[in-house]
């Protein structure tokens, strides 16, 4: 299906692989719903435009969110102008006509307290009994 798609295409090749996987994402969520009886026969459709953007296609360095494009062009989202500050990676942004939103993905913190002390450690120890041996 990919390369039917890439016949022609002047974008970066990886948005082909973003459209259908959010396209697989839909009809798959709309058929799950329609079995549950929360969706009619009729065909999903997008009502409003956008667009995913994979891991592979952008970047981030310092305050700047690298987008590309086409080959060799990209866009750049200045991430400085946030009202909160930015700690860990970014997920995969989502693109409509008018903003960009982007996920941002933290690590799980993880309490040491909270096992300090639940580890018990008992010496090994070596016996040797008089007479065996």
């Amino acid at each position: 299906m990919r390369e039917k798609y890439l016949e022609g295409w002047s974008y970066a090749r990886h948005w082909v692989d973003s459209a259908i996987k959010t396209a697989f994402s839909t009809i798959n969520s709309w058929k799950r719903n329609y079995k549950k009886g929360k969706r009619k026969r009729r065909k999903p459709e997008v009502r409003r435009p956008f667009a995913r953007v994979k891991q592979t296609l952008m970047k981030v360095s310092g305050d700047k969110l690298r987008i590309t494009i086409k080959p060799h062009q990209h866009i750049t989202v200045d991430l400085s102008k946030r009202y909160f500050p930015l700690r860990g990676r970014v997920g995969e942004p989502i693109l409509t006509p008018t903003k960009s939103t982007s996920p941002w993905r933290s690590a799980p913190q993880v309490s040491l307290r909270r096992w300090a002390g639940t580890q018990t450690c008992t010496p090994l120890t070596a016996s040797h009994h008089a007479g065996d041996g």
